[in-house]
């Protein structure tokens, strides 16, 4: 049996003035995505963890251009959130951890 370590390392990113540029607007699309799935989610009241990706994951990826990672990704920052900001109900609240309750839904 193979096994394997995990190993982290901290790093700092120095990118040049060209990269950073281009890392802001990744993350600004990003944002822009998470804006967009929070809207329809509100407009639809599609909360849930399956429903509010067959409702946008095509359009995001399509109209924001992000990678199946990076829209899997801005699904999860909204979902949750978005379902607390609109009045869920308090049973659904107990089972999210608390240091999910205020957290924002973009990145």
């Amino acid at each position: 049996m193979v096994q394997y370590m995990k190993v982290v390392a901290p790093l700092k990113l120095l990118p040049t003035p060209e990269q950073a540029d281009i890392l802001k607007r990744t993350l600004e699309a990003s944002n822009a995505a998470c804006h967009s799935i929070s809207q329809a989610a509100r407009e639809t009241r599609t909360f849930g963890k399956y429903a509010l990706p067959q409702l946008t994951y095509r359009y995001v990826r399509e109209q924001f251009d992000r990678s199946a990672q990076v829209t899997v990704r801005c699904l999860a920052n909204v979902s949750i959130p978005t379902a607390l900001s609109d009045g869920s109900s308090a049973g659904s609240c107990r089972r999210i951890p608390k240091r999910l309750m205020s957290m924002h839904h973009c990145l």
